[in-house]
């Protein structure tokens, strides 16, 4: 499975990115830890 770009972006391009979306941290950490998008209720 490879990588969506938002994994590979850098931490000042992520954090830009972060600003604009607050949600773009969540889904993040729904990717990092395999969880699945219902995982949180």
């Amino acid at each position: 499975m490879p990588l969506t770009p938002e994994i590979v972006l850098s931490d000042e391009e992520r954090a830009e990115k972060v600003s604009r979306d607050p949600q773009f941290v969540e889904k993040l950490e729904d990717i990092r830890s395999g969880a699945t998008p219902t995982s949180n209720g």
